[in-house]
């Protein structure tokens, strides 16, 4: 049971994971699509003109998921912002001894935003899922942990004083581990 929450959790962020211009395909870079490189400064100044284009970044990896792999999270020379980098198709799952590796990553960068709207919406489908547990005496944790994921999101995005908080990650079309020295 915790397993298909933790996938309709993700696949709750995934369809919520839209942005203006049409994304790019993967099979685009097959045809001849050059990454372009981009270094963590330059991502961290101004992630939004990287959205929905290829790109390479290098960094090391402080984490992979321990469900399945599906994420890991890359970090620059400033070990307090990171990069979240998602499986795809070509790449389904990260390694768990990728942890304090430096790897080169392509693929495209993809944009969550966060609105009040959404997070309603969040906060509805979760309290739907709860009242249909309740049902069957199965009330499982991590809707605990997902309504105070909701908590800390209002609280951010309020604190911001904007409409929306965006989210930028990189959906991995393929990358390497680099060899020291």
């Amino acid at each position: 049971m915790k397993k298909f929450l933790v996938l309709l959790f993700a696949a709750l962020i995934l369809s919520a994971c839209k942005s203006e211009a049409p994304k790019e395909e993967p099979a685009s870079e097959q045809a001849g699509v050059k990454a372009v490189s981009v270094t963590f400064d330059q991502f961290k100044t101004d992630p939004e003109p990287y959205v929905d284009k290829y790109i390479k970044m290098e960094g090391t990896c402080v984490h992979t998921c321990k469900h399945g792999g599906k994420k890991m999270h890359i970090v620059g020379e400033d070990p307090d912002y990171t990069v979240k980098v998602t499986a795809s198709e070509t790449v389904p799952m990260f390694d768990k001894e990728l942890e304090g590796s430096k790897v080169a990553v392509e693929g495209y960068v993809r944009v969550q935003r966060i609105d009040e709207a959404y997070l309603n919406n969040w906060e509805n489908e979760l309290k739907q899922d709860v009242d249909k547990q309740k049902e069957s005496g199965e009330v499982e944790e991590e809707h605990h942990e997902s309504m105070l994921e909701i908590e800390n999101m209002r609280k951010e995005l309020k604190e911001s004083g904007k409409a929306q908080i965006s989210y930028y990650s990189i959906e991995c079309s393929k990358f390497n581990e680099k060899t020291p020295g």
